[in-house]
């Protein structure tokens, strides 16, 4: 038999989030600064609303994100660690393959991607119906995909049933925002929340978020003061977001990129050329690890150590160990005129990111801007904040620029 220290649970929680633990209305949204805390809630909230009560049974929740494998590396680990942080952990039982959770009570949580349609039709549970929806990154998907989802949430339940959404505000042309909140097609309970609210947070990354103050007008009002962003002149346009056929481009020239971070994500890019077009098929994209789980977790994902990869070089040591583990690695250029002139030789090629495989990649290219001067005026160099993939990615391609004249490529 379960005890459940619900004074321990608390302790854990957010003051500005708790009054809505038992908040039930069909449409959540929750969106604000980066963070804030409202992943981390969302997930909480969930695991208490199934957790709590003998007549919750039968409550089930579908956790979703465009991707299933973004899932694999975001929510599904963070469940996990919700779960031990509430001493609940060994009463549940987890199934990593199918990435299943079941709560003592029997109430589950399954995590799927919008790719995985078959699934989301079909999807099932031992202890009922599907009565809850978290939709993280909610920008990420489109009008389309959230009409199909609660489709799937329609028909009687004892439980009420509800849709969480949960999202950093990165454009105010959004759907989403126009949807729920400018036209208010339909009623949802709307809360916003930025970084100051979360009582959690270390010093280091507040300092980082307040500094953007100084650094981007753009990022500072999304990023730190959590409102809808106006994105000013972006760099790239010369790129398209699709699900091509990564096989089909298996053969062709490789170049990995990799960037560090520990509290920012380290990246590393699989970056195909054909036809003097780019192709991005793969991202690792993983906060809060190691060197040596970063290279492990490479390995166990089939990056090969043969292919020559180009890294962040303030990194000295952690490109040592790479090399150590067998790995074909080389720092990167140094430099401003380095990123100046990587940026340029990316501008005159299309660059085709994966949707699927790439979603933080994504994310990131279409946010990435030029700095301005306190006029306004347009800078020749890029805001240096939420541009890890981007700078994997002018790694990555270091090699041929280095390798092959330009007139090769025209």
């Amino acid at each position: 038999m379960i005890t459940i220290d619900w004074t321990e649970i608390l302790s854990h929680i957010n003051p500005v989030y708790r009054p809505h633990i038992s908040n039930y209305e069909r449409k959540y949204i929750s969106y604000g600064s980066a963070g804030s805390g409202k992943s981390i809630f969302a997930a909480q909230k969930k695991i208490i609303n199934h957790l709590s009560k003998v007549s919750h049974q039968g409550r089930n929740t579908l956790v979703v994100r465009k991707t299933a494998n973004t899932n694999r590396t975001s929510t599904f680990p963070l469940f996990r660690k919700i779960l031990k942080d509430f001493k609940v952990f060994d009463y549940c039982k987890i199934n990593n393959t199918e990435m299943l959770i079941e709560l003592p009570n029997g109430n589950q949580i399954r995590f799927l991607g919008l790719d995985d349609t078959e699934k989301i039709k079909s999807i099932t549970f031992d202890n009922g119906d599907l009565t809850d929806i978290w939709i993280e990154e909610a920008t990420e998907i489109s009008y389309e995909d959230y009409q199909s989802l609660d489709l799937r949430m329609r028909g009687q339940s004892k439980h009420p049933k509800q849709i969480m959404m949960t999202m950093n505000p990165i454009s105010e042309t959004h759907w989403i925002k126009k949807h729920f909140i400018d036209e208010k097609k339909e009623p949802a309970f709307i809360l916003k929340t930025t970084f100051e609210d979360n009582i959690f947070l270390d010093q280091e990354y507040i300092n980082k978020l307040r500094a953007l103050k100084d650094i981007d007008e753009y990022y500072y009002q999304v990023y730190a003061l959590g409102n809808w962003g106006i994105l000013g002149e972006t760099i790239f346009s010369n790129y398209e977001i699709i699900d091509f056929d990564v096989s089909a481009y298996a053969n062709k020239p490789v170049m990995y990129g990799v960037d560090y971070g520990y509290h920012d994500p380290c990246v590393m890019l699989d970056v195909r050329m054909h036809d003097n077009d780019l192709y991005i098929c793969r991202e690792i994209y993983k906060s809060e690890i190691l060197n040596n789980e970063f290279i492990e977790l490479a390995e166990s994902l089939g990056f090969v150590k043969s292919v020559l990869s180009t890294h962040d070089c303030s990194e000295a040591d952690r490109i040592e160990e790479f090399k150590r583990a067998g790995w074909n690695a080389q720092p990167a250029a140094k430099g401003p005129g380095s990123i100046k002139a990587g940026i340029d030789w990316l501008k005159r090629r299309k660059i085709y990111v994966h949707a699927g495989n790439c979603p933080e990649t994504a994310k990131e290219i279409k946010q990435y801007h030029y700095k301005k001067d306190r006029g306004g005026n347009v800078l020749d160099e890029p805001v240096d904040f939420n541009n890890h993939a981007m700078d994997a990615l002018r790694y990555a391609v270091e090699g041929w620029r280095k390798e092959l004249p330009e007139w090769e490529f025209w």
